[in-house]
């Protein structure tokens, strides 16, 4: 138990530490965001208070099920803040979706009916058996798939270049804990000495820093331009061309510097030429003159 102590240790130092990185954000965090981290962090007090406080008493069953609570929990938030980018998913369909989904795996949870038995807990406590745990398990392995096919369906069916860039970062922070959800639960049930409850948790730590990062419109921008073949990794590129051949002239240089510039806002104001010249800070008519004479156009979006 002294290792997984040790993981679970540093991921709730981890999660502390994004948390007090991104404080001056939280006034713009959503609830989701909060409840979140509120999760994470719960799920790393219920490992380390799990051999000393509850395992005398009831050999660990009420941690255990307080723990997969917290994970459940903080696996919906993730879908509840991924649900509230589209302009299609209204607030009271978020909270009854979410609801019908949320409200069996608790119920078999809370009753005692889906951990019946901690089968090992001297290396881990991964094997558990419970007469209707495969509907905790059919929860993880619904979230993946549903968070992902409500990111893909919101980029595809809205046109407007914040949003889908706050799609798009946002599928890429969360794909390491989508795609390891499924063999997390799996390695839950199993036999194999692996501290996956603290491997866990320094994957949640991970995924919180992304979610508070990406929230940040301008990190969202930074994230997308590691990603080869992206947009914005080819706009980033293209500047980076532009300053390292100085023998194409500054002039030169600075007016493709300009135009870019110009490109982008343009694109993340889907064409508003006085949203933009604000976002700009310059009149409505100079952007316009900039435009025709550098012959600017907001790039199409991607089909």
């Amino acid at each position: 138990m002294t290792h997984l102590f040790f993981l679970s240790g540093i991921s709730l130092l981890l999660k502390l530490l994004t948390l007090l990185q991104f404080r001056k954000c939280f006034r713009t965090f959503p609830v989701c965001i909060l409840l979140i981290a509120f999760s994470f962090i719960a799920m790393n007090l219920c490992e380390l208070c799990f051999q000393h406080v509850l395992l005398e008493q009831d050999g660990g069953y009420t941690v255990v099920t307080l723990y997969y609570v917290f994970s459940l929990l903080g696996i919906y938030a993730v879908l509840s803040y991924a649900i509230q980018f589209s302009p299609h998913f209204q607030l009271w369909w978020q909270i009854i979706t979410t609801g019908l989904l949320l409200a069996p795996q608790l119920f078999v949870l809370l009753t005692g009916i889906g951990i019946t038995t901690i089968v090992r807990w001297d290396d881990s406590f991964t094997q558990l058996s419970g007469h209707y745990f495969f509907i905790v398990q059919l929860g993880y392995y619904l979230q993946p798939f549903i968070i992902v096919t409500v990111l893909l369906y919101t980029m595809a069916s809205t046109k407007t270049h914040n949003v889908r860039l706050r799609v798009k970062s946002l599928l890429v922070a969360l794909l390491p804990l989508l795609a390891a959800a499924p063999g997390i639960v799996n390695l839950f049930t199993s036999s194999l000495p692996i501290y996956i409850s603290g491997v866990t948790s320094i994957l949640f730590a991970i995924t919180l820093w992304f979610v508070c990062f990406t929230h940040i419109e301008k990190n969202q921008f930074l994230l997308m331009s590691y990603i080869p073949f992206s947009r914005e990794s080819r706009i980033l590129r293209s500047l980076a061309e532009s300053v390292a051949q100085p023998d194409r002239g500054l002039r030169k240089v600075l007016q493709e510097y300009e135009t870019q510039i110009l490109n982008e806002t343009l694109a993340k104001t889907d064409g508003n030429i006085t949203h933009a010249a604000k976002i700009l800070k310059i009149g409505r008519s100079t952007l316009s003159q900039k435009m025709s004479k550098q012959e600017c156009q907001p790039p199409e979006e991607p089909s």
